[in-house]
């Protein structure tokens, strides 16, 4: 999954990517993004439970992350500059772990003022193929 979020503000907010999956019967919640304005984070939630997995400070404004599955590693990256990513955090999944859902979401701990851009949002599953993935084609609507 890869989001382009767009940030002008300050304050208690995180936004960004979220995914949910299955690991050994438990449901597990991964989030990656801007967190307050001024951090990229990695967040794991598991029942109650949550735990800061990653940070860094960031000063750029806007943001482009990404998760995505390799083997039993699930990675979150942001990206520097067009084409160059770095990586945040790498959490180990078990092979048997699946992947439920995934999207953007936007979260306060109060009510909030607040405006996120988002601009494009993107799954991809590369081992899929066919006539009707051959005939997929990537739009824009402004």
């Amino acid at each position: 999954m890869v989001i382009v979020c767009g940030f002008t503000q300050q304050g208690g907010f995180l936004t960004g990517l979220i995914l949910k999956a299955e690991e050994a019967g438990q449901q597990v919640i991964y989030a990656v993004g801007m967190e307050n304005g001024d951090f990229l984070r990695v967040k794991k939630i598991v029942g109650t439970t949550e735990t800061r997995l990653a940070t860094t400070t960031w000063v750029k404004g806007s943001a482009v992350v990404r998760i995505r599955r390799t083997g039993d590693s699930l990675h979150f990256d942001y990206r520097t500059s067009p084409g160059v990513w770095e990586s945040l955090h790498v959490a180990r999944m078990d092979a048997d772990s699946t992947l439920e859902q995934g999207g953007i979401f936007a979260s306060t701990p109060a009510p909030l003022m607040a405006r996120f851009d988002f601009d494009y949002f993107m799954m991809v599953d590369p081992s899929l193929v066919g006539p009707a993935v051959d005939s997929l084609r990537i739009t824009e609507v402004m």
